[in-house]
């Protein structure tokens, strides 16, 4: 690794502040999430680190970064395994998943409030993430990067589910190898 991935992963772990050490996040890491082998907390590392590259590449300013970041932890961060709630997985979109899709972001925007403090532009970017199945535009362009990159991060996960039910290993960047503790 050279000199200058060393100086980025230094910057994208100096963004998360403290999120991917967080007794929510571990929790998040247990949880499975867009199927196997993926979890919450390989999904949102997926996001922020999708969101970080987004940010360098338009030269956003640091301070937008940061939150861009710290949302794109937090926007799924909800508390809870929704694949164990009843009726989850008994049709490919019933009436509970379709639910679940509508109500989670605002139980993740409690849930990372609570954890870490967010502001308003970090508020709105986990509440807005699921634009557009959920009422309401995004507000400031750190929700339009973390919608942005939830989408990629989801259409990686889906990638990853099929490799691995086909036998196929999925290489992981970096960044986002993390195991629970």
């Amino acid at each position: 690794m050279t000199l200058r991935q060393w100086g980025r992963l230094e910057r994208f772990f100096s963004d998360c502040d403290g999120i991917l050490g967080s007794d929510e996040f571990r929790r998040a890491l247990r949880y499975g999430h867009h199927g196997a082998p993926n979890t919450i907390g390989t999904h949102c590392a997926r996001a922020a680190w999708a969101a970080f590259r987004v940010c360098r590449f338009f030269h956003v300013s640091p301070e937008h970064e940061r939150e861009a970041v710290r949302a794109a932890l937090c926007h799924d961060l909800f508390g809870y395994d929704w694949y164990a709630m009843p009726g989850a997985r008994e049709k490919p979109w019933g009436r509970e998943r379709a639910r679940h899709c509508v109500r989670h972001p605002g139980e993740a925007a409690r849930v990372a409030g609570r954890a870490f403090g967010l502001n308003d532009r970090e508020r709105d970017a986990v509440l807005k993430h699921m634009f557009p199945v959920c009422k309401g535009f995004p507000k400031y362009s750190v929700s339009w990067v973390v919608t942005l990159c939830d989408k990629l991060a989801s259409t990686r996960d889906l990638g990853a589910k099929i490799a691995y039910h086909q036998g196929l290993a999925v290489r992981q960047p970096v960044a986002i190898r993390f195991r629970p503790v």
